[in-house]
C-alpha cells in the first residue's frame, strides 16, 4: 500500500511539472511574435535579404533534429540580435588549398545591429533569447545538463541550452542558446551573403548565394572548427 502510494506521489509530483514547464513554455512562446508576411512585404530589399537568409539557416539547422534521446524536443532557442554587415563583394580565394578559406569578405563596412522575428515552418517552434528570459534561466541555472526546466531525464526534454559546468559543485549554468547567429555579411549587390554560426561544439561558417531565376538561396557550409 505504502509502495503504490509512493508511485503515484511520484508520477503526481512528474506531472505537476511537466504542467508547469508547459505553462512556462507556452507564454514564452506567446512572447515570440514572428513577424507576418504583410510585414516581410513592408521591408526594403536589405531587410528582406537579412531575413532570407536567417530564416533559412534556422529552416536548415531545425532538420538536424537529434538523433536519439529528445523524443519530446519543441523548442529551438534563438538569439533575435544580430550584427549585419554589407561588403563590396564576396569572391573564392583561388590561392588557398583549404576549404575554410574558400570565401573571403572584400571590404566589409556599415555594421548594424537588429533584432530579427523570424517566420519558421520548422519542425521547432522558435522561442526569442530576450533580456529578460536571459534573467529567468539564470535563476533556473542548477539543473544537469541537457534537461531544461529541471528535467533531469532528456526524454522529457522541451529545449536545450548550451552551458557550463560550474566547479567543485557540478551545477549546470545555461549562459546561451545551443545554436547562435553572431554575424550576417552582405554584399552590397544584395545576392551574395556569409553567415557565422556557433554552438557549444563548433563555429560555422556559410556563405549564401541568391539564385534569380529561381528565385531562393541556396548555401554552402565552408568553414567549420568543432571544439
Amino acid at each position: 500500500m505504502l509502495l503504490i502510494l509512493s508511485m503515484t506521489a511520484i508520477l503526481s509530483c512528474s506531472s505537476a511539472k511537466i504542467k508547469r514547464a508547459e505553462n512556462f513554455y507556452d507564454k514564452w512562446e506567446k512572447a515570440s511574435s514572428p513577424i507576418s508576411d504583410s510585414d516581410y512585404d513592408k521591408f526594403n530589399l536589405i531587410e528582406k535579404r537579412v531575413y532570407d537568409v536567417y530564416e533559412k539557416i534556422i529552416l536548415e539547422i531545425s532538420k538536424r533534429k537529434p538523433k536519439n534521446g529528445y523524443p519530446n524536443l519543441k523548442y529551438l532557442i534563438i538569439e533575435p540580435i544580430v550584427i549585419v554587415s554589407i561588403c563590396d563583394t564576396i569572391i573564392k580565394d583561388p590561392k588557398q588549398n583549404q576549404p575554410w578559406l574558400k570565401y573571403k569578405i572584400v571590404n566589409e563596412h556599415q555594421s548594424i545591429q537588429y533584432i530579427l522575428k523570424p517566420r519558421s515552418n520548422s519542425f521547432y517552434k522558435l522561442l526569442y533569447y530576450t533580456s529578460e528570459y536571459k534573467e529567468i534561466l539564470k535563476r533556473r541555472n542548477n539543473f544537469s545538463t541537457p534537461s531544461v526546466y529541471g528535467f533531469k531525464n532528456s526524454k522529457k526534454a522541451f529545449a536545450i541550452f548550451g552551458g557550463r559546468l560550474v566547479y567543485p559543485i557540478g551545477k549546470m549554468h545555461y549562459n546561451s542558446p545551443l545554436f547562435r547567429i553572431n554575424t550576417i555579411i552582405l554584399s552590397k549587390n544584395l545576392n551574395e551573403g556569409i553567415i557565422k554560426t556557433s554552438t557549444e561544439f563548433s563555429d560555422n561558417e556559410y556563405y549564401f548565394q541568391y539564385d534569380e531565376k529561381t528565385k531562393s538561396w541556396f548555401y554552402d557550409l565552408f568553414y567549420e572548427i568543432l571544439e
